[in-house]
């Protein structure tokens, strides 16, 4: 950070008309205009390099046109960068560097006329005319295209790589596949180690969002389609345990051959192949490590070295999990139950290696039922407990989901969930980091209750209100409590009167006749006193 400020002012005194503001977020407000949210108080001209860096994570609200030598989200800015509608951005030879932090484009040009470095963070593009003159570097971060973002995600995480040229220098950013796809070697890359110590693998990877189909092959058999996890991510399973992702089942004698193919609508295709060793774990050679795996998953235990026979103790209980064979030999051992294990070998008696493992598992207790909009909490535990701190959660999709650690409790965490969406997204539990294997995905279910309002009229033959809530889609045993308060002003002698109001037990679905959707429908009825000619009425829906 204090390198890059020093170069930035060194070309300054050069070319004697480059200066750098730094953002300071100190006004009350987040406008790019407000002098007091930038150092020295003053704002930004034409011949500024803009700094946004651990100073302030303030977000930032670029409300009108600008123009500036250069705009740089350096690393330890987590806010987000705006560029309101209307209001058009002109980049100049210094152009547009991004480390952290997140830019959500608007409906207005976006112009660079230097380079255009995307090295962390999350951008999302405008939705008007984006230029870019001078080199495109894509090492890191997402590039998020269409401008769907609902801004930035407090918990959106740095390390998150969606959209990653492995050349130098990519291809010029575009949408969508070209007609030769082959030319665009971006469009589809394996994220994760073609060699692992566990089977089943975890293999995952990025996709460009323009694919409409990923499918996956083991062995040359035949094709199956892969989870998506969001536009950008992808990961390939055949070997699924009970309630969570797995990944490829391995083979103890010889590679798995997995071959990758992308789609578009027009059948046009692109394809990546690999081959999926199963590495052998020798208690020997890693004497005194300590290894974290998932529940469900095998290592291929052996031991190396001198001797005529090799025994190895699983560190389950129960003689019959121990193998026995010659120094060497591998031997399939699965670890199904969640805790602490010391594995150890010895070779003509003689212990030879240990390996603590520590078999993680977690548990969201789910289903997951949201409102759209809301934070929620959900209690999630982590066995054995003091793994707490080697399970890493985040949503699959920024656009449908917002998770973040509240506080961690003696058994497990307890997240903050804001579905941003009707409809299921996942939240889901990685081991040791953002970029480790999936333990555990939980479908996070959003709804909307929707009163339908209008004006209130009185059936007079009854003195009743019928009103209606929506559910929004209609969720089976989703129960609620509803708190409704009427309360009535008559205009005739004798002042308030009370009134009653009836209920009925729950939602029942009905069908949208405009989107076949299947909606929930809860109805009520207001009774009224004789002689009202005005009423009042208040809904609070206690999730």
């Amino acid at each position: 950070m204090v390198v890059f400020l020093i170069f930035l002012i060194i070309e300054s005194a050069a070319f004697g008309r480059t200066e750098v503001y730094v953002w300071s977020g100190e006004a009350a407000d987040e406008a790019w205009s407000s002098s007091e949210n930038w150092k020295g108080n003053r704002v930004p001209g034409q011949k500024a390099v803009v700094i946004f860096d651990e100073t302030s994570s303030k977000n930032c609200n670029i409300g009108g046109s600008i123009r500036v030598s250069g705009l740089h989200l350096l690393r330890g800015y987590h806010g987000n960068v705006t560029q309101a509608e209307k209001a058009a951005l002109q980049i100049g030879s210094f152009g547009y560097k991004q480390e952290d932090g997140c830019f959500t484009g608007g409906d207005a040009p976006f112009k660079v006329y230097g380079p255009f470095w995307l090295e962390g963070g999350l951008f999302s593009s405008p939705s008007g005319i984006f230029e870019v003159s001078g080199e495109i570097l894509h090492t890191r971060g997402v590039f998020h295209w269409g401008h769907t973002l609902p801004g930035c995600p407090r918990n959106f995480i740095r390390e998150n790589i969606a959209l990653q040229s492995p050349s130098a220098k990519p291809p010029p950013i575009q949408g969508g596949f070209p007609d030769d796809p082959r030319d665009r070697p971006d469009l589809l890359r394996i994220d994760s180690p073609v060699t692992s110590r566990t089977s089943p693998a975890w293999l995952e990877g990025f996709v460009h969002p323009s694919a409409s189909r990923v499918q996956v092959s083991f062995n040359d058999g035949p094709r199956f389609d892969a989870f998506r996890m969001n536009p950008y991510q992808w990961f390939a399973d055949n070997a699924s345990g009970e309630g969570g992702p797995q990944g490829i089942r391995l083979s103890a004698q010889e590679a798995v051959r997995v071959k990758i193919v992308v789609g578009d609508e027009k059948d046009r295709e692109i394809s990546r192949s690999v081959e999926m060793k199963w590495q052998a774990t020798d208690l020997a050679r890693i004497s005194g490590d300590a290894l974290r795996i998932r529940v469900g998953e095998s290592l291929l235990l052996t031991a190396t070295g001198q001797g005529k026979t090799l025994r190895l103790d699983t560190g389950k209980a129960g003689t019959e999990s121990d193998h026995h064979g010659e120094p060497g030999q591998s031997f399939v051992t699965p670890y199904i139950t969640p805790g602490t294990f010391v594995a150890r070998a010895y070779i003509d008696g003689q212990e030879v290696g240990k390996l603590t493992l520590h078999v993680i598992d977690v548990d969201f207790h789910g289903p997951s039922v949201f409102q759209v909009g809301y934070a929620g909490t959900l209690d999630v535990t982590i066995r054995p407990s003091p793994e707490l701190g080697q399970v890493g959660f985040a949503p699959n999709d920024l656009s449908l989901l917002q998770v973040s650690v509240k506080a961690d409790t003696g058994e497990g965490t307890k997240l903050l969930v804001t579905p941003l969406q009707t409809g299921p997204a996942y939240a889901h539990a990685r081991l040791g980091d953002q970029k480790g294997p999936i333990l555990r995905m939980e479908a996070i279910r959003g709804f909307q209750v929707i009163p339908l309002e209008g004006p209130l009229r009185v059936d007079l033959r009854t003195g009743s209100i019928v009103l209606k809530i929506i559910l929004q889609p209609y969720i089976p045993d989703l129960k609620f409590r509803f708190l409704i308060e009427p309360e009535q002003k008559s205009y005739f002698e004798g002042g308030f009167a009370t009134l009653d109001v009836n209920t009925t037990d729950d939602f029942y679905p009905i069908r949208d006749p405009q989107t076949g959707m299947i909606l929930g429908e809860y109805e009520y009825t207001i009774v009224c006193p004789p002689g009202m000619t005005g009423i009042a009425h208040s809904l609070e829906i206690l999730r």
